[in-house]
């Protein structure tokens, strides 16, 4: 696919390669190298451009992609769309891990949006199947790009999507939202204080919905900054207690997964197709585990299995796991939240790009309050 004159000539002249960090075999986070001769990469069809990534953030899927999860489903994946022609199959090492970033456009595609341009700054994100951004360059759908707000760091326009687009699918697709009216609906987030949890509440609050949320200590404070109607700390003794004093609740959305499931059905709202969500499903371990049609078919057994024993359909309640999916809508509702200063990512701590490892390696220790991001130059 060819790309615009422009780009070529200001910056693909004579480079052929560029700096990565790459995995390139599967295992602990010392398999993360820093390699300065990889292919720098071609666009793959007409509505693509490639960004030079100046701040990209580091989401927990990176540090465990290192390990190779997933592998198996994402594979398939990278296969479909290398027959439909819309993807590289050339994957998965080395691999090039990073989901969200921001940067400066290089290159584009014939058919890129006519609003985007050769040196504009924009964010985005690339699903997890493709190559990602913790390099030079990354190459992005254009529905999945969105110029930067005026005034916004790279390092805060980096740390939206891959979570904020993992919270809306949760909420919107999964949770219904997107379909149904909003109005006195009452949420619990399980797990508020980290990048998904975070996002989450404030685009709840940004849709006048009533939302209680769980944190440890330490984080009480953010989350009443950010709105939050109830904030409740799980390491008190008596948390469970307020959480039931304060439901009953119309979407009850785990972003920890530290509890079973059946501790929150009691907490949902009876006949009023309530629903509990999950982002920590097994969905990617067991195609891991048991290979793609054996893994589908165990998925489909666990999530049968877990409403039946939870009882959760005869209270009207359902248990749902819920993902980042690439949603044009998504990205464009975020955006225009983003925009307007109704939602802000929490940026805990920023690492120079040379420092890569030691920016997994505190998003590994997990109880992150915010985003771990790694910069190429100062801003």
């Amino acid at each position: 696919v060819p790309t615009t004159t422009a780009s070529k000539d200001r910056f693909y002249s004579g480079k052929e390669h560029m700096s990565a960090w790459v995995v390139p075999s599967f295992g602990s986070l010392e398999q993360l190298q820093l390699s300065e001769s990889v292919p720098i990469p071609v666009i793959n069809n007409h509505k693509e451009v490639v960004v030079k990534v100046r701040a990209a953030s580091i989401n927990p899927i990176d540090v465990s992609m290192v390990g190779g999860y997933g592998n198996v489903l994402l594979s398939a994946i990278r296969q479909c769309e290398s027959f439909l022609n819309v993807g590289d199959e050339s994957l998965p090492c080395p691999l090039i891990l990073g989901r969200d970033f921001a940067g400066e456009v290089v290159a584009k595609g014939t058919s890129v949006r006519p609003d985007i341009k050769i040196g504009d700054i924009v964010y985005g994100v690339v699903p997890a199947q493709q190559q990602g951004c913790h390099a030079d360059l990354v190459v992005a759908s254009d529905n999945l790009v969105r110029h930067v707000p005026e005034g916004v760091p790279l390092s805060e326009a980096a740390s939206l999507l891959y979570c904020g687009m993992t919270a809306w699918c949760a909420l919107c697709i999964t949770g219904d939202l997107l379909w149904s009216n909003k109005e006195g609906k009452k949420v619990l987030i399980i797990g508020g204080a980290g990048g998904v949890g975070s996002i989450a509440v404030q685009m709840l609050k940004a849709w006048n919905l009533q939302v209680v949320a769980t944190c440890r200590t330490d984080a009480i404070h953010l989350l009443e900054r950010l709105g939050t109607d109830v904030v409740i700390d799980y390491t008190a003794p008596d948390a469970m207690k307020n959480l039931e004093h304060s439901g009953k609740y119309d979407i009850i959305l785990d972003c920890a997964g530290n509890v079973t499931h059946y501790t929150y059905i009691p907490f949902l709202k009876d006949w009023s197709n309530s629903k509990y969500i999950t982002l920590r499903s097994p969905l990617l371990a067991n195609t891991d585990k048991f290979g793609l049609m054996a893994g589908m078919v165990k998925n489909a057994t666990e999530i049968v299995r877990s409403n039946v024993i939870s009882g959760a359909p005869t209270r009207g309640s359902t248990i749902r796991w819920a993902y980042f999916l690439p949603l044009e809508t998504g990205v464009e509702e975020l955006h225009t939240l983003f925009t307007q200063k109704k939602i802000k990512p929490i940026v805990k701590e920023i690492f120079p790009y040379q420092e890569l490892p030691k920016a997994y390696a505190k998003v590994g220790e997990g109880h992150n309050r915010g985003k771990v991001v790694v910069v190429r130059d100062k801003e």
